[in-house]
């Protein structure tokens, strides 16, 4: 009883002396058994916002995607928990396969979808870089920072002087994104000096007589992070297919990056056992 009472004081005495914060460190986070009892809920807690659910399958050394897009990410995961076999055919699983899919949130449903029509249900590659070459240059487009611009190319994996440049992945279709591209240009003339613009099948090449400027910049990191903000100057008083066509590419190029990082252990393990 005395030794209730003891713990008692204590437990009174620390939280006169704690913050809140402090605590909950003291008594939970910082507690093996409480550590125990939170790490036996190990549930994946799925958005319910669009985006793009999706399997990896792998053969060989090459990858495809297999998967929908959907307004409520949550709402798929639950619907395959019922057994659907017509959707759980889409990403060819079983039933205890479920908990190895991937989901990616989008801005929209519309979005998810090109995201799909643009990158699903093809095989790639993961080192296309080894296998690309003048008679078969590959899917991907491939970019290079520069320093008031950025060179990006369409089909070859070279620059001219034999540098190799970033791989952004098969992000666009080059017929369409050479048409919105040539429209963003036009419109984006009355907000930056432009010292070189090339658009064509095989490139797109863009440099600001400015050494930094801030459309230039966010060019750079659609390409190099697939990021993007609603009120960015790139888009202000854009019209909206052009707009809508940099945040579908953004949104592509980060999905494609995600992608590179979830394939990545795989293909080095099986360098490692071809080796």
């Amino acid at each position: 009883m005395r030794e209730f009472d003891f713990l008692a004081q204590e437990t009174v005495r620390l939280t006169e002396n704690l913050d809140d914060i402090e605590f909950e460190r003291e008594f939970f986070l910082e507690n093996p058994l409480f550590e125990e009892i939170s790490n036996t809920d190990n549930e994946i807690t799925y958005p319910e916002t669009p985006g793009v659910v999706y399997n990896i399958l792998w053969a060989g050394n090459t990858v495809s995607l297999r998967g929908v897009p959907t307004d409520n990410i949550r709402g798929v995961f639950d619907h395959l928990q019922t057994g659907d076999r017509v959707l759980l055919k889409k990403f060819k699983i079983d039933e205890n396969q479920i908990d190895t899919l991937f989901f990616f949130e989008c801005d929209h449903l519309e979005q998810a979808e090109v995201l799909v029509d643009q990158l699903f249900l093809k095989r790639y590659p993961m080192e296309e870089e080894l296998v690309c070459n003048i008679s078969d240059p590959g899917f991907s487009w491939w970019y290079l920072r520069t320093d008031c611009g950025f060179r990006v190319n369409f089909k070859s994996h070279k620059t001219e002087n034999g540098s190799h440049r970033l791989k952004l992945g098969p992000i666009g279709d080059v017929m369409v994104a050479s048409v919105r591209l040539a429209k963003i240009i036009e419109h984006i003339k009355e907000f930056m000096p432009i010292q070189e613009v090339k658009i064509s099948e095989k490139s797109f090449v863009l440099e600001s007589s400015e050494v930094i400027h801030p459309i230039i910049e966010e060019f750079k990191a659609i390409f190099e992070s697939g990021l993007i903000e609603e009120d960015s100057a790139m888009l202000c008083e854009l019209p909206m297919t052009e707009k809508l066509f940099l945040l579908e590419l953004a949104a592509i190029r980060r999905f494609w990056l995600n992608l590179e990082k979830t394939v990545s252990p795989v293909t080095q393990a099986k360098e490692k056992i071809l080796n």
